[in-house]
């Protein structure tokens, strides 16, 4: 059986026509990832059988990369392009990351530190900021009744 060293996180970016996107994703990755000290990763891509075919340019541009490129031959959709990219994963841990992220700072230390801190916590969703001043949420909020009135007058 073949061992592999151990990888702090297995990134898993789902494509569908977004090859420029991934590019900028994978280049603000980078320079993010050369400031950690002790952290390791590899990116898994899925190709969800997109049509431009494009994303073989990115693949020759991170050849030498911690990077590996699938392509299916039909579009799975999102979910089970992410199942399909987990298959590879080797990382104690697993990020899915949209295509289009930009990553400005070191998300991960904290991440592996809360994760090494608080054995209770099984996901994380960091903040996310489309633009200043103003954050999105990750996720919805919790269903409670006056939530599905205010829905009910949209």
């Amino acid at each position: 059986m073949t061992t592999f060293p151990e990888i702090d996180f297995s990134i898993i970016i789902i494509n569908y026509n977004l090859s420029k996107e991934i590019d900028n994703c994978l280049v603000s990755f980078k320079k993010v990832a050369k400031t950690i000290n002790n952290f390791s990763y590899e990116i898994i891509i899925v190709d969800n059988n997109s049509p431009k075919r494009d994303l073989v340019n990115i693949e020759s541009k991170f050849k030498s990369e911690k990077i590996t490129f699938h392509y299916l031959d039909e579009n799975l959709g999102f979910g089970k392009g992410c199942n399909y990219g987990f298959k590879f994963a080797r990382g104690k841990y697993v990020c899915f990351l949209n295509p289009d992220t930009i990553i400005i700072e070191d998300i991960f230390t904290p991440i592996l530190k809360l994760y090494s801190e608080d054995k209770s916590v099984g996901i994380i969703g960091p903040k996310q900021q489309i633009r200043k001043p103003f954050f999105d949420f990750s996720a919805g909020f919790f269903p409670n009744i006056f939530l599905k009135f205010l829905h009910s007058l949209a």
